[in-house]
């Protein structure tokens, strides 16, 4: 499914359907991600030269604390967009690309860096006194934030047809920090009809540059 070829109301009422959160509003703000990520997605610090977590470290010693809160509030998006839609790519075994085998920093991790950056971001926006409303939004995202990431992997296997490339190890790291120790596998079963998940290819996001925004993907 090419999302881009639909207008933003079109795609806020399709992902807004097909999310299932029961946070209404991390179910609200999810969309507003999806449809940002759709017609551009920045990517931050999640692909810097330099280390993600020296890079979020570095944003407390901003002077434009209201530029730090959005920067924080960013990069935790980025980083639930990537676990979302290309948790194989996060895993600690991750999907092959040619012939060697690739090993990452883990899907827990990546997790742990986005709630990260959303905490942050509520702190910062709590003492420049941002409105409430927001801060209550991020708190839901942080708080549930293997939920949102699973609610993102779940609509893309409906929208694929069930097409998943996970390698066992990637399976277990999706039980483990998605579905809380449950089969990953059988959970993805249940959602296309099928006893086990049929193992298709599904491509990496493809880089490309900015020169305003540095390296974005799709």
């Amino acid at each position: 499914m090419h999302f881009r070829q639909y207008s933003r109301e079109d795609l806020e009422a399709f992902f807004r359907a097909n999310l299932a959160l029961d946070d209404r509003r991390a179910k609200n703000y999810v969309t507003g991600v999806l449809v940002r990520f759709v017609d551009k997605g920045s990517f931050g610090y999640v692909f810097s030269d330099n280390p993600l977590s020296a890079e979020l470290y570095k944003l407390w010693e901003s002077p434009d604390k209201a530029k730090a809160f959005d920067a924080f509030r960013d990069n935790g998006d980025a980083i639930l967009w990537l676990c979302g839609f290309f948790p194989g790519s996060l895993a600690k075994e991750k999907s092959p690309r040619g012939t060697k085998q690739r090993f990452g920093m883990g899907l827990r991790w990546y997790v742990d860096k986005g709630r990260y950056a959303y905490n942050s971001a509520i702190d910062l926006g709590n003492e420049i006194r941002v409105g409430g409303s927001q801060i209550e939004t991020l708190s839901s995202v942080s708080g549930g934030f293997e939920d949102c990431s699973r609610a993102i992997l779940e609509m893309r296997v409906r929208v694929n047809e069930g097409a998943a490339d996970f390698r066992p190890g990637i399976i277990k790291e999706l039980s483990d920090v998605f579905y809380k120790g449950e089969d990953a596998a059988r959970r993805i079963a249940e959602i296309t009809g099928r006893d086990r998940p049929m193992l298709k290819v599904v491509t990496e996001p493809t880089k490309r540059y900015s020169k305003k925004f540095g390296p974005e993907y799709s």
